[in-house]
């Protein structure tokens, strides 16, 4: 079944690149090996979606700066 999840996944992020009313998710990964990765990180977390996923990451990241840089 992961077999399966990964080739919708991998296909879906193919047909996006080709679709320009589509989110641009090679914006943001610049290989197919990082979007992988991230999908493989979301979906051991069990998360919603890579999308979501992806936004709480950087989320956290964002006020982790914040906070070191007003302690420094």
């Amino acid at each position: 079944m992961k077999d399966i999840d990964r080739v919708i996944t991998l296909e879906s992020a193919r047909q996006r690149k080709i679709q320009h009313d589509a989110p641009p998710w090679n914006q943001v990964f610049l290989t197919e090996e990082q979007f992988d990765r991230a999908d493989r990180a979301s979906r051991i977390v069990k998360a919603e979606s890579l999308k979501e996923f992806c936004r709480n990451i950087i989320l956290t990241r964002a006020d982790e700066i914040i906070a070191d840089k007003k302690r420094g």
